[in-house]
């Protein structure tokens, strides 16, 4: 199942990947940004990663840098390999790395080796924080986003690269 978060709306949970097209396209407000969350964990065809893969402009995959987070990714790389062998059109793919440690080498290491793999990697990572305001619990709450902190930074990247796919 997915989960859907128009920026300026609510958040839906557990949508199914049957309704997913045409709701997108209802909710997502013109010119706005509607962020689709997918189960990675499922490694299956088909699901919610197809469904919000077939309706999106532009594919943010937001991983941790650790081997099992890169594991449960496959899953994503699975359906645009379904999506490719069905002649399905593919949005461009971008990689972001979140709850990074800046001490510790993994989150370097992860880039580089995306980026050797010919993935597009943004330059910007989102800290690990478990602070109540902090990215780690986040889940499921409209974001906070101040000015010049790394949520804010972070979706700035996004949308440059949206808006560069769009161009």
């Amino acid at each position: 199942m997915a989960r859907v978060h128009a920026v300026s709306g609510p958040m839906l949970a557990h949508l199914d990947p049957m309704t997913l097209p045409n709701l997108a396209t209802t909710i997502t407000p013109p010119g706005g940004i509607l962020g689709i969350d997918t189960d990675a964990w499922q490694a299956r065809i088909g699901g919610s990663h197809m469904a919000a893969l077939a309706v999106a402009d532009l594919a943010v995959l937001m991983i941790q840098p650790t081997g099992m987070e890169l594991q449960r990714a496959a899953s994503v790389s699975t359906a645009f390999q379904a999506m490719t062998a069905m002649g399905m059109a593919l949005p461009p793919l971008v990689v972001d790395l979140t709850r990074t440690n800046p001490s510790a080498a993994s989150p370097r290491e992860t880039m580089q080796n995306l980026r050797e793999a010919g993935e597009t990697v943004l330059d910007g990572t989102l800290l690990n924080s478990d602070a109540r305001g902090g990215y780690a619990q986040a889940f499921g709450k409209a974001p906070k986003v101040t000015d010049g902190d790394l949520m804010a930074l972070t979706a700035d990247l996004v949308l440059r690269e949206a808006v560069r796919e769009q161009a």
